[in-house]
């Protein structure tokens, strides 16, 4: 160290034994706040903003054919583009693919590709992509003979769609399906047959020539889902341990789960039962919430006299069963479907729901493992099953997609933007606290680290870290930095 005898001076000026600067305020500062600097050498106040304040609506647009339709599916390939999947119910439900872009705040659909090519009728169509290859993957099965069908395919430019040549028909034959993907090449298939009375659980990998390569198949028999049983299953990606997690119905409409470990494509999965349960729930959707490190799971369920849109948190602990977090009633309205996303970006979960002559899109934070509600809008005056929601990987943008009874029959998409709170803190412009007030563009005081009695409520002997919001706190989150180890409590 260095032993300093006698006045230091800066710049002409004494240094003070307790440090402080002088600058410009940029916004006003009230007393006793935590400061940044900022890169052009003002100061700022510690503090979250929200943008937009509202759910904001980018554009929307209508798929004009001649298909009555009902939405399957929707989710976003890559920064710009999503792409969905519809039955046509007026063209003897006939499946489709199509993708649209959003550029600045126009929505730009392109033409419809079909999925298979036999022209057979086709029931619970389901997506997932595989964003590290910007790659889809399509499954369903035939409603005349139960086949089900798997096809992969790209975007080949802008909104053009390419696909594998086969007509997707693989055995054994499909009563539901479900799919997810690892962003790492591999996609993991859910599939039901109640002849055999279990579900078959298949990797997949789509080539560079749009062909697939699917595994061989490993089985859950715990479930024994109900009739009619299309999307009463749900698969989604734990990206901390690499697995798949699984929910299905099974014939009391009780949700049972297992845990699913892909071996790549020459190889059966592993599955794990888990004695997971939730009662008197069907149509399931979950997402990973990449934050939180945990599922979010939305269904309906019944409350003893109708089925009501609900909302819980599944925390994993290795293979165990996920522990099942209260459930939060969104709305007490009796529903006929229910999707949800997690919106990585601002923190939340976006659900698109229909019911009660309405179709809404609701918000909910996430505090821990429990669920609130944020916002809800009504988009339409309708009530439709046919619905789906789907979040951008890196912003709070998500794309929406339901059945327009009031133009045509036609899939109407929206571009919405999410509330996403932001912070001007970063883990280098903490500078101190002000231990007065100061007005905007005024210059004023700020006590450096390490040399503030501007405090109150402290533990001595603690560390504490400043906070997005500028409070302090002795728990470390991602955004805070260290403020440093209170002598006292002020």
């Amino acid at each position: 160290g260095i032993n300093v005898t006698g006045q230091i001076n800066v710049n002409g000026s004494a240094l003070s034994a307790a440090p402080e600067i002088t600058a410009t305020a940029s916004g006003a500062i009230a007393a006793n706040k935590a400061v940044i600097v900022n890169s052009n050498g003002t100061i700022s106040e510690v503090g979250e903003s929200t943008s937009p304040s509202a759910l904001t609506e980018i554009d929307d647009a209508l798929n004009n054919t001649s298909e009555h339709v009902d939405p399957a599916d929707v989710v976003w390939i890559n920064d710009n583009t999503f792409i969905a999947t519809w039955q046509a119910w007026n063209d003897s439900n006939k499946a489709y693919v199509i993708a649209g872009t959003i550029s600045g705040s126009t929505i730009t659909l392109g033409t419809k590709v079909k999925i298979n090519t036999n022209n057979d009728p086709t029931k619970a169509l389901q997506l997932a992509v595989d964003r590290t290859n910007e790659t889809f993957l399509v499954v369903g099965y035939v409603a005349a003979g139960s086949d089900r069908f798997v096809r992969g395919g790209r975007i080949s430019s802008g909104t053009t769609i390419s696909m594998g040549s086969s007509n997707g028909i693989y055995n054994p034959t499909a009563d539901s399906t479900c799919v997810a993907s690892d962003d790492n090449g591999n996609f993991m298939i859910a599939c039901y047959n109640s002849a055999q009375g279990a579900y078959k659980f298949e990797n997949v990998v789509v080539n560079a020539n749009n062909s697939i390569t699917v595994s061989s198949q490993a089985e859950f028999s715990a479930l024994y889902p109900i009739s009619n049983t299309a999307q009463y299953a749900s698969i989604s990606y734990d990206k901390n341990q690499g697995k798949y997690f699984f929910v299905g119905v099974n014939n009391s409409n009780d949700l049972k789960g297992c845990w699913v470990t892909s071996n790549g494509s020459s190889s059966a999965p592993t599955v794990t039962a888990t004695n997971f349960s939730i009662a008197d729930s069907v149509y399931p959707d979950l997402s990973w919430d990449s934050n939180g490190s945990q599922f979010i799971l939305t269904q309906q369920k019944h409350d003893g006299s109708n089925w009501k849109p609900y909302a819980v948190v599944l925390t994993p602990s290795g293979t165990n069963a996920p522990s099942i977090g209260t459930q939060f009633l969104m709305e007490d309205i009796i529903t006929s479907n229910v999707k949800s996303t997690y919106i990585t970006a601002c923190k939340k979960v976006a659900v698109i729901r229909s019911g009660t002559s309405s179709i809404k899109i609701q918000v909910l934070n996430i505090s821990g493992t429990t669920l609130s509600s944020y916002s809800t809008t009504t988009i339409d005056n309708l009530d439709r099953g046919a619905v789906c929601v789907h979040s951008h990987e890196t912003d709070n943008r998500i794309v929406s997609v339901f059945r327009d009874d009031s133009d045509t029959y036609s899939a109407r998409f929206q571009v919405w933007d999410v509330p996403a709170v932001t912070t001007n803190l970063t883990s280098e412009n903490f500078i101190g606290f002000a231990p007065s007030a100061i007005s905007n563009s005024a210059s004023g005081t700020v006590a450096v680290t390490g040399n503030t009695s501007t405090q109150s409520g402290l533990t001595a002997g603690q560390k504490y870290h400043l906070q997005q919001n500028g409070t302090l706190s002795t728990t470390s989150v991602s955004t805070s930095v260290e403020a440093g180890i209170a002598l006292s409590s002020t």
